[in-house]
C-alpha cells in the first residue's frame, strides 16, 4: 500500500520519513543546500519546550528547523 504524502511540520518525535519534494518558496533553495534532497531521509529527534523549532536527524547531522519552514517540505511516512 503506497504512503500518502504530508508535510514535515506534522510529523512527531521519532517518526521516520523520505523527502518526496519541496514546495515552491523563495526559502527553497537554502533548505536544498541543507540537505533535505528528495530520496533522503530524517527523522524528528526533538521539539523546543513550546514546539517550535523542530530537531531533526538529516545524512547524520542534527538540524533544527522552524515549523513555518518545514511545511514546505513534502515527506512520505516511513
Amino acid at each position: 500500500m503506497a504512503q500518502k504524502s504530508t508535510s514535515l511540520n506534522i510529523l512527531q518525535v521519532g517518526d521516520s520519513a523520505n523527502i518526496t519534494g519541496l514546495d515552491e518558496n523563495p526559502l527553497s533553495l537554502q533548505l536544498l543546500e541543507m540537505g533535505f534532497i528528495p530520496g533522503e531521509q530524517l527523522t524528528v529527534t526533538g521539539f523546543a519546550p513550546f514546539g517550535d523549532p523542530i530537531r531533526l536527524r538529516l545524512q547524520g547531522f542534527e538540524l533544527c528547523i522552524r515549523k513555518e519552514d518545514a511545511a514546505l517540505v513534502k515527506v512520505e511516512l516511513i
